[in-house]
């Protein structure tokens, strides 16, 4: 009689524990749906980071070719200015040549014919030499600073040297400004390294869940009889195990969590 009345009173139980079983498997569909939600955020949002990364790799691109540009145009000019540069000292050093070499020509032609033995013919005729010689060379002279002059860009012959000057401050600037988009540049390109570093990253990231599933933890608490049947620790052990590896499944990638879902 005794093992009747445990038997009937074991079978209530299970009877209990299959009625709070099946309370508990009707709410599942609602947090599979809630899931399944999460999922279709999560798989915009990696969408969206997935564009953005894209965007930000086309704008480094970007700059790297302007950067390119803009050093060769930099290059570019800076031997053009070196190059007019070059022809301009080539100018001044024939002018001054010509002058030394004339000034020591007419030393020498004093030394040969000394005045006090020349007649008034001869320095007649040395006068029209000179006059000459002279007019040839001022035109020449001012032949090459008219080239001088059109070559710097002035009006006057005293401002090529501050031309040239301006010009090597210019050269200077350049290479100040060179050195600073060198700087950029190496900039830009530790940029680029990190962009690559974050689209890495959130190509393998694994966003984790922060659904639960609640209810489950407080079975014992509410029903402290099923603690007591020795099925009921197992029924309910499976039933926490069974929550644990939904949940695990949602904390994997967006895909197999989609697959365990339709599943």
């Amino acid at each position: 009689m005794i093992k009747i009345i445990t038997s009937q009173n074991i079978h209530l139980l299970y009877l209990d524990l299959l009625d709070y079983l099946k309370t508990v498997l009707a709410g599942y569909p609602i947090e599979l749906d809630k899931l399944q939600n999460l999922v279709v955020n999560y798989c915009s949002e990696l969408s969206d980071m997935k564009i953005m990364s894209q965007d930000a790799m086309m704008i480094t691109d970007e700059v790297k070719r302007n950067m390119r540009q803009r050093e060769a145009s930099f290059i570019e000019e800076r031997r053009a200015r070196e190059n007019r540069l070059n022809q301009q000292k080539k100018l001044i050093d024939k002018i001054h040549t010509k002058e030394t070499s004339e000034k020591y020509r007419r030393g020498q032609m004093d030394l040969d014919f000394p005045s006090n033995l020349m007649s008034t013919e001869t320095l007649k005729l040395r006068r029209k030499e000179t006059s000459t010689a002279e007019m040839e060379y001022q035109s020449g002279v001012t032949a090459v600073v008219q080239k001088v002059k059109s070559a710097v860009r002035c009006s006057h012959v005293w401002d090529i040297t501050s031309r040239f000057l301006a010009q090597r401050n210019t050269e200077e600037n350049l290479e100040l400004q060179m050195e600073d988009c060198e700087e950029r540049r190496v900039q830009l390109k530790a940029l680029v390294k990190q962009l690559e570093l974050e689209e890495a990253v959130l190509k393998f990231r694994q966003k984790p869940s922060s659904i639960r599933c609640p209810g489950l933890p407080g079975l014992r608490a509410t029903h402290p009889s099923l603690t007591k049947a020795p099925g009921c620790s197992q029924a309910g052990s499976w039933e926490y195990t069974h929550c644990q590896q939904a949940c695990v499944s949602t904390e994997g990638p967006g895909d197999s969590t989609c697959t365990h879902l339709s599943f």
